[in-house]
């Protein structure tokens, strides 16, 4: 098992945008091709319609948010949730057989991003992390 067997819906990765901020400039909306936003005419401003399309670990359209009104969870939080879903998943089986390399398909993003990899079972505890961005410590 590896990340990809977690359901989407299960990791809170998705912006949260702030309408206080937010000045109606549509940045957001037409610069993500996931469809994650859709735009509320009435108000002029967007709204996170499909937040699941977000592709994990990318928070570009709060990069080119002119006015910042958009933001994301921190990933050291997804890390830990995601490995804590594997963990759980993977309890009474041997790390090596399910969780292999674990890595995990990313959808096309303007950031580039390398594939990432879960830590296996057998490296639980040992301080040993691989994350999101990529770092390993």
């Amino acid at each position: 098992m590896a990340l990809r067997d977690i359901p989407r819906e299960k990791i809170p990765w998705f912006p949260t945008v702030d309408y206080d901020a937010c000045t109606g400039d549509k940045e957001c909306f037409n610069f993500c091709k996931n469809e994650v936003f859709k735009w509320d005419e009435e108000n002029n401003r967007p709204v996170v319609a499909n937040p699941y399309n977000c592709v994990l670990g990318c928070s570009a359209c709060a990069n080119i948010c002119p006015a910042g009104a958009i933001t994301f969870p921190p990933l050291e939080e997804i890390r830990e949730f995601t490995t804590e879903e594997l963990y759980e998943a993977l309890k009474g089986q041997k790390p090596r057989e399910v969780v292999g390399p674990g890595f995990m398909p990313l959808a096309p993003c303007s950031r580039t991003f390398g594939r990432e990899h879960i830590p296996s079972l057998a490296d639980r505890g040992s301080g040993k992390t691989t994350g999101l961005s990529g770092d390993s410590t």
